[in-house]
């Protein structure tokens, strides 16, 4: 057992230094998640200074930018005008009247095919290019498409 003294006391202080520095790197990250947490809160304020309460600064941030793209007039890329004219731009060789149903709800445009019409597989590669993001429910046979921003 001697001899073990002195190897299970450097386990253990290795263990030990290990420890520590683990919990002061963590400690240093949480510094800078808060300061960083901070900085963009303060950004927030600074940007809207009408922002009264801050729960989630980026979130806030995008809600008011929007209201003000909305307020200019502009489109976001994810107003239904803008998905569904990069929908037909993307539709290629798909017939126009081969869609059976349209519904937009949360930022994010479902599309329906009659039966009869078979997606290519180039769809997802031609809303890409057009900036948009597409996914089908295996489920319901409906397409999801998203804005790529």
């Amino acid at each position: 057992m001697k001899r073990l003294r002195v190897p299970l006391a450097l386990v253990a202080a290795t263990l030990g230094v290990a420890v520590i520095g683990m919990n002061l790197h963590w400690w240093k990250l949480s510094r800078e998640r808060d300061a960083l947490s901070a900085q963009i809160t303060e950004t927030l304020l600074s940007a809207f200074p009408k922002t009264t309460t801050v729960l989630d600064p980026p979130a806030q941030m995008q809600r008011q930018l929007d209201q003000l793209r909305l307020a200019a007039g502009e489109l976001s890329p994810n107003d239904f005008l803008a998905l569904s004219s990069g929908l037909s731009r993307s539709m290629g060789a798909l017939p126009l009247n081969g869609i059976a149903s349209l519904d937009y709800h949360d930022r994010k445009l479902d599309v329906g095919f009659k039966p009869e019409v078979k997606v290519d597989p180039d769809f997802t590669q031609r809303l890409a290019r057009n900036g948009l993001s597409g996914e089908v429910d295996s489920n319901t046979g409906k397409w999801t498409i998203r804005s790529r921003s």
